[in-house]
């Protein structure tokens, strides 16, 4: 850092300093005054007397500031709720202070300027309950705004929490929909094994239960029929049941009753030998 650096760094502590002690040491030639003058006209104790000079400066500062914090303030608002502060009442206490300045330090001679006094405790009064007012709006705007804050989190996190349910929805729903199309799948593999096996088969062997009872798996001949049914006697199955028995083994509905006609005819002649016809 070079020696200019150094030198305007030094020259804005400075600056910064009397910017800040001024505004209070400029009030003493003034307390001054109101000391001097309450102690020549009124003979006070020097006490009062110097309270009485060094109050009235200092509440025309604060009278003074919070005029213009409140200005300040009121130009800044921007939200709807936030009410604009009082500044014509600072403004009224910072013309009482000026009036009681001006008129005790100018050395107007009477009792009737002990009347300002009052008037400088109204001015007063006004301020602290300027800055109470204003920090009370204050805090409650601090809550109000806290308070959107966590309306803003909770609806964040329920708006999240939507997303998520929404996604595991959407997740199970593709789930679902693929469970379905493997179900569909299977179905249909399941259905094409059933036509294949189908197809294998033949139906005189998938039939093989029902036609067990004539000891064949295939369709037979006249003559097989015939030498099992005489071989049987008595123990022959009904016509009913022979007509089931062949029609699953794919004997034509003719060939069948043909056949039941011829075996009536040989049972009933009682012939033993059947010849090929």
């Amino acid at each position: 850092m070079t020696w200019t650096n150094l030198l305007d760094t030094a020259e804005a502590g400075v600056i910064a300093l009397a910017r800040k002690l001024g505004p209070w040491l400029i009030t003493g030639p003034t307390a001054y005054a109101i000391y001097d003058g309450v102690m020549t006209r009124w003979q006070w104790p020097r006490s009062v007397a110097v309270l009485t000079g060094a109050g009235l400066e200092v509440l025309g500062v604060v009278t003074t500031y919070t005029m213009l914090e409140l200005f300040s303030y009121n130009q800044a608002i921007t939200r709807p709720d936030d009410p604009k502060r009082p500044t014509w009442l600072a403004g009224a206490a910072t013309v009482i202070y000026l009036a009681a300045t001006l008129t005790l330090t100018w050395g107007i001679e009477g009792d009737w300027m002990l009347a300002l006094f009052p008037l400088l405790n109204v001015s007063g009064s006004l301020i602290l309950a300027l800055s109470a007012l204003h920090r009370s709006l204050q805090a409650r705007l601090a809550g109000t705004v806290e308070a959107e804050k966590e309306a803003e989190r909770v609806a964040q996190e329920i708006a999240e929490a939507a997303a998520v349910a929404n996604r595991l929805a959407q997740e199970t729903a593709n789930l679902a929909q693929i469970e379905a199309q493997k179900e569909l799948k299977l179905a249909r593999i399941a259905a094409k094994a059933a036509k294949k096996s189908a197809e294998v088969a033949p139906a005189e062997i998938a039939s093989e239960a029902q036609a067990g009872w004539l000891g064949w798996n295939s369709r037979p001949t006249k003559d097989a029929f015939l030498q099992m049914m005489l071989a049987r006697n008595g123990t022959a199955p009904t016509k009913a049941e022979t007509m089931r028995g062949l029609a699953t083994l794919e004997v034509p509905e003719a060939t069948r009753r043909y056949w039941w006609n011829e075996y009536e005819v040989r049972k009933s002649a009682a012939v033993p030998e059947v010849e090929g016809i």
